[in-house]
C-alpha cells in the first residue's frame, strides 16, 4: 500500500511513482511488487516522475533535479535550479525535460 498525489510515469517493464513522503518507487507494471525504492529524499516534497534515456527524473521542493538509474534507484546526478522549489513533474520533451519552478522560470535540461 501507498498513497501519493503527485502522480507516476510508465514505461514497458515499470510503473514509477513517487510517494507521499517523497520516496520514489519502481513497481513491476504487470505484478505490482516492487522492484526498488529510493528514499533518501524523505520529505522534500518531491514531484512525480518522468522517465528518459534509462533515468527517472523528479525534482524537489528545494528546487533540485533528481536523475536516478531506472535500474536501482540509485542518484546518478543531480542539478541545482536556483533554490526556487519545483513542484510540478519534469516534462519530457524530444531530448530534453523541462522544469518550471515557484518563480515562472522554466529550465530545459538536455540528457545525454
Amino acid at each position: 500500500d501507498m498513497s501519493s498525489a503527485s502522480g507516476l510515469a510508465m514505461d514497458g517493464r515499470n510503473v514509477y511513482v513517487t510517494d507521499e513522503k517523497g520516496a520514489v518507487h519502481a513497481l513491476d507494471r504487470y505484478s505490482g511488487s516492487s522492484i526498488w525504492k529510493q528514499d533518501k529524499l524523505y520529505m522534500r516534497d518531491v514531484t512525480g516522475p518522468a522517465i528518459r534515456r534509462g533515468l527517472v527524473v523528479v525534482a524537489d521542493g528545494e528546487g533540485m533535479v533528481h536523475f536516478l538509474s531506472r535500474e536501482d534507484g540509485a542518484f546518478s546526478s543531480r542539478l541545482a535550479t536556483g533554490g526556487s522549489p519545483i513542484q510540478m513533474a519534469p516534462r519530457e520533451l524530444e531530448s530534453n525535460f523541462l522544469v518550471q519552478n515557484q518563480k515562472g522560470e522554466l529550465i530545459a535540461i538536455e540528457v545525454q
